[in-house]
């Protein structure tokens, strides 16, 4: 058993149970899609030791989620300080998204001066997507589709850090996996560094911080015409289930209030240190609160996100943060502990 295990022991229960379907009647479960759990992690500014215990408890729980997804920032402070680290300590096939630091050529925090498109994908992307079960991918671009057959839900990640030249070709992957989604009956997931640059509405929920607003992104953010396209996949008919990020350390559920059916679901750091330094709760190494991420999982029979926390899970306010479930549909807390 390994330490995260150990100092988290209710999290295999609780898996367990949120990988069940509805079941509107005898054994109906049975015959309803399969629950989608990915293990979400964020924001590990080349935090090595965190990053390992993170990887052996990610072997431990094999079986009970499909995949880890890091939504960025795996770099301690900009792209020029390295990324060995990551393949050091077992990360290969975590999926990723750039986040801004993982783009950041400035080491004096020049938001507009970036790392092309191209050395991004040589470094994050190219050495380790074989590793990552069959995505689709074109060579020299930073974003990726990964398809769960069995769920009928597709995994969907952006760069929201790319130059004004290579964003296009993005947004056209995205509109073409959205509609094919659309076409085939299969619900979007986004994974996304941070939000769009327009001030969040917070969700009240014992996961969304009291103490700060959501951070703005530091580059362009999430580009209002990718919540354009998926507001369009909403209205002609498509399942949207969320968004998931990073970026500020520190949990929020949160939206966009031109777009209010688009829920961002919001992590804190892996990182011990960033999560201590501009998050609400405190972490110390070898307590519990060393680590923080949370296990998400996608149950489209019941329309609902239920995220699992493992970690950090009171904040200074006592507030404890275990699980919540929530429909996505209908914009509303069904429980949370």
């Amino acid at each position: 058993m390994t330490e995260i295990e150990k100092l988290n022991p209710q999290v295999r229960e609780l898996l367990t149970q949120a990988r069940r379907p509805v079941n509107r009647g005898p054994a109906a479960y049975l015959n309803e899609l399969p629950v989608l759990t990915l293990m979400h992690i964020t924001d590990p500014h080349g935090a090595a030791e965190e990053l390992r215990r993170v990887v052996l408890y990610a072997g431990d729980m094999a079986g009970l989620f499909e995949d880890v997804l890091c939504t960025g920032d795996m770099v301690s402070r900009y792209f020029h300080r390295g990324y060995a680290f990551w393949h050091e300590a077992g990360c290969d096939p975590f999926l990723v998204c750039v986040g801004n630091h993982d783009a950041l050529n400035d080491h004096d925090y020049n938001w507009d001066d970036r790392v092309p498109q191209k050395t991004l994908a040589a470094t994050f992307f190219e050495p380790y997507v074989d590793k990552w079960g069959g995505v689709e991918y074109t060579p020299g671009t930073t974003y990726f589709c990964k398809r769960y057959p069995a769920h009928k839900i597709d995994l969907v990640t952006v760069n929201t850090m790319l130059e004004d030249e290579d964003d296009p070709a993005q947004l056209a992957f995205v509109r073409e996996k959205l509609d094919r989604a659309r076409a085939e009956g299969c619900a979007v997931v986004i994974g996304t560094h941070d939000t769009a640059a327009t001030e969040q509405t917070v969700v009240p929920s014992r996961f969304s911080c009291l103490d700060r607003p959501v951070e703005p992104p530091c580059g362009p953010g999430l580009r209002r015409h990718y919540q354009e396209a998926v507001d369009a996949f909403m209205n002609a008919g498509g399942e949207f289930i969320c968004y998931l990020g990073g970026h500020g350390h520190r949990d929020y559920i949160c939206f966009d209030p031109a777009f209010p059916r688009q829920f961002f679901f919001l992590g804190p750091a892996v990182d011990m240190w960033k999560g201590d330094r501009h998050g609400d709760a405190d972490r110390k190494a070898g307590e519990k609160s060393q680590d923080a991420f949370n296990f998400v999982s996608f149950e489209r029979a019941s329309g609902t996100v239920k995220l699992i926390r493992v970690g950090a899970d009171r904040d200074h306010f006592l507030r404890h943060r275990g699980v919540l479930c929530f429909d996505y549909k209908n914009g509303k807390i069904l429980y949370e502990d």
